[in-house]
């Protein structure tokens, strides 16, 4: 069941090595490209909500992922000024861990010691093969040359700008989301910094903004501001610093603290319009590359695990067209209503710049109840892995 079929995973990000992992898990031989010098993250921290525990105790890493991060205990939302406007409490249905992303990459990547990893390859062409019938082929360029090996399986989870993605679904580029976002974490190994043990999301005039414990990295936040795509700025931390003046002090005074060596930005895009499939022939999209998300609800790298974990289960079969078929059923309808999702909440949070508009917002967090907010949230992050 899956012994001696080889699969060929190109990204070595989160989506990528959840993929591997699975299906190292589940028989195949599995050979990881990776477009980057070396296998690594960049980027700040993240919270790792209940499905994408679910997805790593699948695969064997949530407890090192547990022991890495930390555990929220609730989830707050409030004005720009700091107002709260509604608190939700974390059950354990619906518990969150709070992690710099270098930590669970680290953990993914003890997960696929089996695989044989291959970095500073550059996917140019991919035959999708078919699943009934000819074997895939991934062409890249290395160090070395041009190398192109055949595979039984090919998954595409090379991001946003996925290589595979372009070449097999042309035109899908992705579409700009009309906010830049800042993200950074800032070291608390004094204890001083004002944070508590929950997940706090900040809504302004054209911005939102969140904070949120790592454990013992310290202190991740992030600013999502509306703005033109492609801008430079010559000082960065300045920028961020000038956007959130005025607002509330637990957020400004993690911005005032940041190194700017730790510091990223970037764009933020999503995959639009929704593709019409995440298969072809012998070829599978997953997270980024099938489905970027604005990360509005925190779900891209949630949703990837997913994608990566429900691939060893779904192909441990003989019929790969078969297996492949129920991946596509299993996975395009649930993200893209969370991509969905995710876009609301942008129209709800950061493009709401009206006073007004704000103010009604506000006023209905306010009066909400919390026990239907928390249930309505904890719809989306229910999933069980097959």
């Amino acid at each position: 069941m899956g012994d001696g079929r080889a699969a060929v995973v190109v990204g070595g990000g989160i989506g990528g090595l959840a993929a591997s992992a699975s299906l190292l898990r589940h028989g195949w031989e599995v050979t990881i490209l990776e477009r980057a010098p070396r296998f690594g993250e960049i980027g700040a921290g993240l919270a790792v909500t209940a499905n994408g525990m679910a997805a790593l105790d699948a695969i064997g890493s949530g407890d090192a992922v547990r022991a890495a991060g930390h555990r929220l205990a609730s989830l707050t939302y409030r004005n720009g000024r700091g107002r709260r406007l509604a608190a939700l409490p974390v059950t354990p249905a619906t518990t969150a861990v709070g992690i710099h992303r270098r930590r669970l990459h680290d953990a993914l990547l003890a997960a696929v010691a089996g695989a044989h990893l291959v970095a500073g390859a550059e996917v140019v062409g991919v035959d999708p093969g078919d699943a009934g019938g000819a074997r895939a082929g991934v062409r890249w360029r290395d160090a070395v040359g041009e190398l192109r090996r055949e595979a039984d399986l090919v998954v595409g989870a090379d991001g946003l700008r996925s290589a595979v993605r372009s070449v097999l679904w042309p035109g899908s580029g992705p579409s700009y989301s009309g906010a830049t976002c800042w993200r950074a974490v800032v070291d608390d190994t004094a204890g001083t910094l004002p944070v508590d043990d929950g997940f706090t999301t900040f809504w302004g005039a054209g911005a939102d903004a969140g904070v949120l414990s790592t454990g013992r990295d310290g202190v991740y936040w992030y600013l999502y501001l509306l703005h033109p795509p492609g801008a430079t700025f010559d000082d960065e931390l300045g920028t961020a610093r000038r956007a959130v003046d005025g607002w509330a002090p637990e957020l400004t005074e993690l911005v005032a603290a940041t190194d700017p060596s730790n510091l990223v930005r970037h764009d933020v895009f999503h995959v639009a319009p929704p593709l019409p499939s995440y298969v072809r022939g012998r070829v599978a999209l997953a997270g980024d590359a099938a489905h970027a998300l604005v990360p509005t609800m925190g779900q891209g790298a949630n949703t990837a695990l997913e994608d990566g974990v429900t691939l060893g289960p779904l192909l441990r079969g003989a019929d790969l067209a078969a297996g492949l078929r129920a991946y596509d059923t299993a996975r395009r309808p649930r993200t893209q209503r969370i991509a969905r999702r995710s876009l609301q909440v942008q129209r709800m949070g950061a493009d709401l710049v009206g006073r007004w508009p704000r103010a009604v917002r506000d006023a209905l967090l306010r009066l909400t109840p919390p026990g239907p907010m928390a249930r309505a949230g904890a719809r989306d992050i229910t999933w069980t892995p097959p």
